[in-house]
């Protein structure tokens, strides 16, 4: 079943060290020769935790739609940036499926294509920092944090200057390209900049989501709508709820357009004020239409983004791989 947590590493969680193992023993040593500090120190953890590889637990398929399975793997010492989270919570996104099933695009993605045995999917991740590199400020061990599609970017380049990492020719994603993702009991981020604090009052499973589907179109709707816009969102699965709900929120006069009546109750509810019904394939609509922009969250419909002058803009392979 591949939703849950996942980790790389050898075959099998029984290959983990078993509690009380050298490495183990070395930080309870080192609690007991400085009594000055308390044994079960959050300090002495977080110390001995960034200078040394963490054994993972998690859950991998050991091929392309082959069942995942427990597996355990030595993640190396957290890199002055990086940042350890222990996972709560992960959500399951359609992206975890494709590489998975190494299909939909993603293959040349997936760990397999990086020359390495196991795909640890998940990029929806809630959980506790539990160490921090030297130059991560931040956040800090106990903090409740967040990871999401990308884990990593040059900033240094002109998207990354002006906050668009996500455009960045070196970006990485949390579980492609043999990163490890979130299925696991913890996750190693080499660049703390893509971990983000999550507030306590929020629901852990709930937030999870919007690490991804959620960011998808909220961007988009934040960037090129403004309150009194009326916006049509095409598709109502996760992400085009999501969307209904954002640009409610942001004070758009809001349109859903499905092809189904099915969704309409679904639709009202989250606050469209109408419905438009599409044709078979997908359709259309530009400002000639009455409407300000079209957010299209299906491929489906032939479209992957549309700009409020109406043109489609068809995502290539490594702009979806940014998660764009």
């Amino acid at each position: 079943n591949p939703t849950r947590h996942t980790s790389l590493g050898r075959a099998n969680h029984s290959e983990a060290p078993p509690r009380g193992s050298p490495r183990r023993k070395t930080i309870e040593d080192a609690a007991a020769a400085h009594p000055q500090l308390p044994q079960n120190s959050k300090a002495l953890t977080f110390k001995s935790n960034m200078a040394t590889p963490r054994t993972i637990n998690a859950y991998a398929a050991l091929g392309p739609s082959k069942q995942m399975v427990p597996y355990t793997f030595e993640a190396p010492p957290l890199p002055p940036a990086g940042v350890e989270v222990k996972v709560t919570h992960c959500g399951l996104c359609g992206s975890d499926v494709h590489l998975w099933q190494s299909d939909g695009g993603y293959k040349d993605f997936t760990a397999w294509a990086a020359g390495k045995d196991a795909q640890i999917c998940g990029h929806e991740v809630i959980g506790e920092v539990t160490a921090v590199g030297s130059a991560v400020t931040h956040v800090k061990p106990g903090d409740r944090a967040g990871v999401g599609w990308q884990n990593g970017a040059c900033h240094n380049c002109e998207w990354c200057l002006r906050g668009d990492e996500q455009l960045c020719g070196s970006v990485s994603c949390t579980c492609c390209e043999g990163n490890e993702g979130g299925f696991a009991d913890y996750i190693r981020v080499k660049d703390g900049g893509f971990v983000y604090p999550i507030p306590d009052a929020c629901d852990a499973a709930a937030t999870a989501p919007l690490l991804c589907g959620g960011q998808t179109v909220w961007t988009p709707l934040r960037q090129q709508t403004k309150a009194g816009d009326r916006v049509g969102i095409l598709g109502l699965g996760g992400l085009g709820t999501m969307a209904v709900t954002f640009a409610k929120a942001l004070g758009c006069e809001v349109t859903a357009l499905s092809s189904s009546d099915s969704k309409k109750a679904q639709a009202l509810a989250l606050g469209a004020t109408g419905r438009g019904r599409s044709r078979p394939r997908w359709t259309v609509w530009t400002r000639r239409d009455g409407r300000d922009a079209v957010a299209s969250t299906t491929r489906r419909a032939g479209l992957d983004a549309l700009a409020p002058t109406g043109r489609p803009e068809r995502q290539s392979a490594s702009r979806r791989r940014r998660g764009l």
